[in-house]
């Protein structure tokens, strides 16, 4: 499988392209950064709780590291403590965190293109613990908190919560049309809420869904678990995006396709074509360090190890992602908590078929709790 960072390395090696950096990580204003481009990448950081704010890196498609962007570009200006989630709208990126800099809890918006704030808003009171964030417009902002979704208009500073959307599945929302869909990981099955709707509608009979995100056909897909033996069961769901019917379904025997499966609020599992990938190693060895991939297309799932390419000490923290174009895998690794966190890498890897090669590491303590991995190309 032919992937972009592979060549971009090799030409880098040979010292024929010229950067702004003389190392692949590039901190604060060391760097000229990039327009974003839709073959980059997005790392949001939560920061330590106790001592170090959230962050943002962007990885740029020749592949350099570029750390801090948002608060280089903004003379040291923080994205707030314990970042969560980022959601791409109309050339703006937006960050919400739970411990903000101005009040609590906070959305920052940025322009996508040189990372400068446009706006920073502080949540209302109602809005407890926001976990993620989707957005329709400048006056429709959907958050995600510990009681469901609220509709934020800031504008206005008014939340709204969403009827039906109690006790919403932690894990990204993502916005079709105007509509923004999220999930219920009991029995209520898929949420759809309409563009100014007070209330969320079922149009789905799916159940224990753990994880949903756009197909690269224009559909769905949705991932359903098994719980206690007893409830559901662990497959994969081709689901239209007109009418959510379900125009295909895969069970998959060999792993229970968790939505708690990472340990985090990322999402559930990452799609390069009919390629699903899924990885659970959540407190650490939870599957034996393994991604395992399904190939819709032919209906097989098979297991790709990765327990020699990290310590065997560190865990997997919200670190699992695979680019949507290139087919790139991306896991990110911690030694553990405490001071420890701050002993991490991210490798990027590539899928041979039969096993994971190593493209790339990137070291020295670049991902600060990392809160997930987003790529321009889902939004």
């Amino acid at each position: 499988m032919r992937n972009l960072f592979k060549a971009s390395f090799l030409f880098l090696t040979l010292g024929m392209s010229i950067t702004a950096c003389n190392n692949d990580n590039c901190n604060d204003n060391e760097c000229n950064y990039p327009p974003p481009s839709v073959h980059g990448v997005y790392i949001l950081n939560e920061g330590n709780m106790t001592s170090d704010m959230g962050s943002l890196i962007y990885i740029d498609p020749q592949g350099i590291m570029h750390e801090n962007v948002y608060r280089s570009a903004n003379e040291g200006k923080s994205l707030g403590n314990v970042a969560q989630d980022l959601f791409i709208r109309d050339g703006k990126i937006y960050v919400i965190s739970q411990n903000g800099t101005i009040d609590g809890k906070q959305i920052v918006v940025m322009n996508a293109t040189d990372y400068k704030m446009i706006a920073e808003y502080s949540l209302p009171n109602q809005i407890e613990w926001p976990s993620h964030i989707a957005v329709l417009d400048d006056q429709h902002l959907y958050v995600r908190d510990n009681k469901g979704i609220w509709c934020f208009n800031p504008e206005t500073n008014e939340a709204h919560f969403i009827e039906g959307t109690d006790e919403a599945m932690k894990k990204p929302m993502i916005a079709l049309k105007d509509k923004i869909l999220a999930a219920h990981n009991g029995n209520n099955g898929l949420m759809v809420i309409n563009k100014g709707a007070s209330k969320a509608e079922y149009p789905s009979t799916l159940s224990q869904i753990s994880g949903i995100a756009k197909a690269w056909d224009g559909n769905i897909w949705i991932s359903t678990q098994s719980m206690f033996g007893i409830m559901g069961k662990s497959a994969l769901y081709k689901v239209s995006s007109t009418d959510f019917s379900v125009l295909a379904t895969h069970d998959i025997k060999e792993v229970n396709l968790e939505g708690v499966g990472q340990g985090g609020a990322s999402a559930t599992f990452y799609a390069f074509k009919d390629l699903i990938y899924y990885c659970c190693p959540g407190s650490g060895f939870k599957n034996g360090q393994k991604i395992w991939r399904h190939n819709f297309a032919r209906n097989k799932t098979q297991a790709l190890d990765f327990s020699k390419l990290i310590p065997k000490e560190h865990i997997v923290y919200n670190g699992f992602a695979v680019h949507p174009l290139t087919g790139e895998l991306m896991l990110g690794n911690i030694k553990g908590f405490g001071n420890d966190y701050k002993i991490n890498s991210l490798l990027i890897l590539e899928d041979q078929g039969d096993k994971l090669e190593l493209i790339k590491e990137y070291d020295n303590n670049p991902l600060q709790f990392q809160a997930g991995t987003f790529f321009p190309e889902s939004f």
